[in-house]
C-alpha cells in the first residue's frame, strides 16, 4: 500500500510541475507588412506578441510568379523586436517598370514562422526634359514621369570634342528640396555661354542631372547647341501622289492615294489628322476618308472611285509637327480613269533568254507581248510573230510569247545583233474588234573577244557589244588541245564594257580560250559568253569551233550561272561544233524517214491501181 501511494504522490508532483510550463508556451506569432512608395521602406509588425526573437526575410519578386533565391531578397537573424522596417529602394530603382509583389516571413527561435504579403508598383523611369536659349542664357529643366520627388539639379556646359573637357563650366543650381513633377526650373547659364562662344568649337554639350534623394537615383540628359543654331523651317504644303488601283481585265478599283509632307526627313515627326477627298469635274466631292490621330510624316487611303473620268485629289493635314502646331497644310493633283470602252488598245512587249532541257538548240530568245487598255470582256483572238524572216501564228488570249533560237553553228539568232520583231494581234475583246500591232527592238548582247600570248603570258580581252552599259563580273578560262582545263581567272563587281585577264607561266601550245560576263547590261540580267580558239603561232583570234562566227551564248541569270559553274569546274562550254553531229545524225534519220513513208505510200498506189485493173 505504502508502494502505490509513493507512485501516486510521484505523479501528482509532476502533473504539478508540468501544468505551469505547458501555459508559459507563446503564442505563434502573426505579422502585417505594408509598403511605402514615398520612402521606400517595407514595415512589419508582430499583432500578438509585444516583442518576439527570431529570423526576418523579405524578397521581392515579379507577379504571377513565385519568389526565388534569384530574386531580391533581405535576411536578418536573431532579431528581438516587434517592428521591422526593411529599406528597399536600392533594388526597386533596377527593376523595370510593373507590379511586383513583396513577401516578409518571420521565423521565432522555436520554429514557429508567419508570413505576409502584398505589391510594389514600379513607376516609369523619371526624365528631364530640357531647353537652352542661347541667346538668353536661359536653360530649363523640368522633371517628368514622376509624382514629386526630393533632390537637386546639377549643370555642366563643355566642349565634348576637347580630349581635357576644356572650358567646362559648372553649376550647381539648387539645394535640395520637393520638385512636383512638370515644375520647371530655370537656370542662369549665360555667363558659360559667352565664354563657350569665345573657344574654339562650333558644337558644345550641355548636361544636365538630377540627384533624387527620395529613391537614391540619377537622371541625366544631355543635348548639343551650338550658337548659330539654324532655323527649322516649317513645311508649307503636302505631296500627293495618286495611283489607279486595277484587278482582272485591267479594270479600275479605286484610286490610291499617297501623302507626305513635303520637305520632312524620317526622323520627323508628326501627329493629326488626314483628310481625303476625290473632286469630279463639276468639284462635288465623290469620295473621302479621314485618319484620326495618324501618327508619321506620310499616310496613305484607298477611295473606291471607279467611274472614267478626270479628277482632282485633295489631302489635307491638320496637327504637330515635331511638336510644334502648323497651320492645315494641303496638296493636291489630278488623276484621269480612262473610259475602256473608248481606249486605245495597245502592245506592252519585253524580251528574255531561256534554256529548254533536252532540246538541241539550248539558248532561245523568247519575246512576250500583252495587250493594254482593253475594252471590257474575253479577249480572243490571232497573234503574230515576225522576227528575221521567220513568221508565226498562234490563237491566244491577252498574252503570248513566242520562242526563237539563238545561233547554233547552223541557224538562229546571233548575239551582239539587233533585231526587230513586229507583234501583231487581231481579235476581238467582248464585242468590240481589236487589230493592233508593235515594232519591238531587240538588242541581242554579245562578247567580242581577242588575245596577245608572248613569253608565256596569255592575254584574253572581252569587250561586251551591243550595249551601252554593263555591270558585273567577268570570268577568264583556258583549256589545252586534249580539252583539259589548264586555268581559270575573275574580275568581279566592276563596271565597263572592256575588260582584259593575263595568264602567266603559259606553256607555249594551242587553247581554247572561255570569256565570260555575268552581271547587268542595260539594266537587265544576262549571262553572255564567248569560246576561241587560241593559235600559238598566228595570234588571230579564231571561233572556238573552227566556224565563220564565233562561238558563244546568252541567256537569264538561273540557267546562265551553270555555264559559269560549269567551266569553273573544269567542263568546257558546249559548241556548236558538238552539235553540228547530232544535226547531222537528226538530219539522215530525216531522210531514211521520208524515204519510207514515201515507199509505204507508193505501194498504197500500186495496190489500189492493181485492184482496179482486176
Amino acid at each position: 500500500m505504502k508502494k502505490w501511494f509513493m507512485v501516486f504522490l510521484v505523479c501528482m508532483i509532476a502533473l504539478s510541475v508540468s501544468m505551469p510550463v505547458a501555459s508559459a508556451t507563446p503564442d505563434k506569432p502573426e505579422i502585417e507588412a505594408s509598403f511605402n512608395p514615398d520612402t521606400g521602406m517595407i514595415t512589419s509588425t508582430i499583432k500578438n506578441l509585444e516583442k518576439s526573437k527570431g529570423a526576418w526575410e523579405t524578397w521581392i519578386y515579379k507577379e504571377g510568379e513565385s519568389a526565388t533565391s534569384k530574386d531580391i531578397f533581405y535576411k536578418i537573424d536573431n532579431l528581438e523586436t516587434k517592428n521591422y522596417s526593411v529599406d528597399v529602394r536600392s533594388s526597386l530603382k533596377n527593376l523595370k517598370e510593373g507590379t511586383y509583389k513583396y513577401h516578409v516571413k518571420f521565423t521565432r527561435e522555436d520554429g514557429e514562422a508567419s508570413h505576409a504579403y502584398g505589391d510594389v508598383n514600379v513607376g516609369p523611369s523619371p526624365q528631364i526634359e530640357t531647353h537652352l536659349d542661347v541667346k538668353t542664357g536661359k536653360l530649363t529643366a523640368k522633371l517628368t514621369n514622376m509624382k514629386s520627388s526630393n533632390g537637386n539639379f546639377e549643370v555642366w556646359l563643355y566642349n565634348e570634342k576637347s580630349p581635357t573637357f576644356d572650358h567646362q563650366f559648372f553649376y550647381n543650381v539648387s539645394g535640395n528640396r520637393a520638385w512636383a513633377q512638370n515644375e520647371e526650373h530655370v537656370v542662369d547659364v549665360k555667363s558659360g555661354l559667352d565664354k563657350l562662344k569665345a573657344s574654339d568649337g562650333k558644337e558644345f554639350t550641355y548636361h544636365v542631372k538630377f540627384n533624387n534623394i527620395t529613391d537614391n537615383k540619377t537622371v541625366h540628359q544631355r543635348a548639343k547647341f551650338s550658337f548659330d543654331p539654324e532655323v527649322p523651317q516649317l513645311p508649307t504644303q503636302l505631296m500627293v501622289s495618286p495611283t489607279l488601283v486595277k484587278g482582272a481585265h485591267d479594270q479600275v478599283k479605286g484610286i490610291n492615294v499617297a501623302a507626305g509632307i513635303e520637305g520632312a526627313k524620317d526622323t520627323d515627326k508628326a501627329k493629326g489628322i488626314w483628310t481625303f477627298k476625290v473632286l469630279d469635274e463639276q468639284h462635288k466631292v465623290v469620295a473621302k476618308k479621314r485618319l484620326l490621330a495618324h501618327k508619321g510624316i506620310h499616310a496613305e487611303q484607298l477611295l473606291k472611285v471607279k467611274r472614267p473620268g478626270t479628277y482632282q485629289v485633295q489631302v489635307h493635314f491638320l496637327g504637330k509637327f515635331n511638336g510644334k502646331r502648323l497651320t492645315k497644310l494641303s496638296g493636291s493633283n489630278t488623276v484621269t480613269i480612262p473610259d475602256s470602252e473608248q481606249s486605245t488598245p495597245s502592245i506592252e512587249a519585253d524580251h528574255n533568254y531561256v534554256e529548254i532541257e533536252d532540246q538541241d538548240i539550248d539558248s532561245y530568245l523568247r519575246v512576250d507581248g500583252m495587250l493594254k487598255d482593253l475594252p471590257k470582256g474575253k479577249v480572243r483572238g490571232t497573234w503574230t510573230f515576225e522576227l528575221d524572216g521567220q513568221k508565226f501564228e498562234m490563237r491566244g488570249h491577252k498574252k503570248a510569247h513566242k520562242l526563237f533560237p539563238l545561233f547554233n553553228g547552223e541557224f538562229g539568232l546571233e548575239l551582239g545583233k539587233t533585231y526587230t520583231c513586229k507583234i501583231s494581234f487581231d481579235g476581238k475583246a467582248g464585242h468590240k474588234k481589236v487589230s493592233v500591232t508593235k515594232d519591238y527592238t531587240i538588242d541581242i548582247p554579245g562578247i567580242e573577244a581577242s588575245y596577245t600570248f608572248k613569253d608565256g603570258e596569255l592575254k584574253l580581252d572581252g569587250k561586251m557589244i551591243n550595249g551601252e552599259t554593263a555591270e558585273g563580273s567577268w570570268d577568264f578560262g583556258i583549256w589545252d588541245s586534249s580539252d583539259k582545263q589548264r586555268a581559270m581567272g575573275s574580275v568581279e563587281d566592276v563596271s565597263g564594257l572592256n575588260q582584259s585577264y593575263t595568264f602567266k607561266d603559259v606553256k607555249n601550245d594551242d587553247y581554247t580560250g572561255f570569256i565570260a560576263f555575268t552581271g547587268e547590261i542595260d539594266g537587265k540580267e544576262f549571262v553572255v559568253w564567248t569560246v576561241i580558239t587560241i593559235d600559238k603561232q598566228s595570234g588571230v583570234v579564231k571561233p572556238g569551233d573552227g566556224g565563220d562566227d564565233h562561238q558563244g551564248g546568252i541567256n537569264n541569270p538561273t540557267d546562265g550561272r551553270k555555264v559559269i559553274d560549269d567551266a569553273k569546274g573544269g567542263k568546257l562550254p558546249k559548241t556548236a561544233l558538238d552539235e553540228q553531229p547530232q544535226w547531222a545524225f537528226y538530219g539522215i534519220l530525216t531522210a531514211v524517214f521520208g524515204l519510207m513513208l514515201l515507199a509505204v505510200v507508193y505501194r498504197r498506189k500500186l495496190v489500189t491501181a492493181f485492184r482496179k485493173v482486176s
